[in-house]
């Protein structure tokens, strides 16, 4: 079992971010793992835009968390500001994460239409040395 998982999310696209969440709440249900909710904002980001997103992010997860009962402690939420993909790493590796949930980009096709993942997952996933779990966003 995964013992450090990685979760970013983009409250913005919240089905996604929910997806995601739903996943780490599971492995979280299911091991003894540390679930590090992580959300990326701009490098230009003011700290009056971070606060308002870590008060987004804190009303985001309570909501889906307070079914966990003991396990809210092994639960952080992490907000960083820079590109989300170097972010991502930069993170997993600090924090030792032996997996990633990703989301697949919403809007994000290819040239015959059909869906693919965006550019943050992409090259998360082929440069990190955790484990990936990519969620699919199907409508």
């Amino acid at each position: 079992m995964y013992q450090t998982i990685v979760a970013p999310v983009d409250i913005s696209e919240k089905e996604m971010s929910e997806k995601i969440l739903q996943m780490a709440l599971f492995h979280l249900q299911h091991s003894h793992c540390q679930v590090h909710l992580l959300m990326v904002t701009p490098a230009t980001a003011s700290d009056e835009e971070v606060e308002k997103l870590s008060v987004a992010l804190m009303a985001f997860t309570t909501e889906h968390i307070d079914k966990q009962d003991g396990k809210k402690d092994s639960l952080k939420m992490i907000i960083k500001k820079g590109a989300p993909s170097d972010q991502i790493l930069s993170y997993a590796t600090e924090v030792k994460a032996d997996l990633i949930i990703l989301g697949r980009h919403r809007t994000a096709a290819n040239v015959l239409g059909r869906p693919a993942l965006g550019s943050t997952t992409v090259k998360v996933s082929s440069q990190a040395s955790a484990d990936i779990c990519i969620v699919k966003n199907i409508a």
